[in-house]
């Protein structure tokens, strides 16, 4: 699932759910660019180019409306994502800390916004 972000998420983050706050405070540095929020595979296909496919056609979608930048962002401890991205030409622009978090699996660590040039 991808879409433009045209103009700042007025939430603050500190008064949101503490698991969703890093993501939020993040996505407010993600104006101007086209925004993947949502990227999966399941876990018996990964590693067979899907990712890949999906990243490729969320950055079409971008440069057909016009969008030169594209970013998304993941748990640094989603190496293999982190991998993935990074061989596909995203970087590290931004990191927020990961708060408390009720749900499986427990990361910790950080948020990264990770961004590429498309146009």
């Amino acid at each position: 699932m991808s879409y433009p972000i045209d103009t700042a998420p007025e939430d603050n983050p500190d008064d949101l759910p503490a698991a969703i706050a890093p993501f939020v405070a993040l996505e407010q540095l993600s104006v101007g660019t086209w925004y993947i929020n949502a990227l999966a595979v399941f876990p018996r296909y990964r590693g067979s180019g899907i990712g890949t496919i999906l990243l490729r056609a969320a950055e079409k979608q971008a440069q057909a409306a016009d969008y030169a930048q594209i970013s998304i962002q993941v748990y640094a401890q989603n190496s293999s994502a982190v991998r993935l991205y990074s061989r596909l030409g995203y970087d590290k622009d931004a990191h927020s800390p990961v708060r408390d978090h009720p749900c499986q699996p427990y990361y910790t660590g950080d948020v990264l916004m990770l961004k590429k040039q498309i146009a």
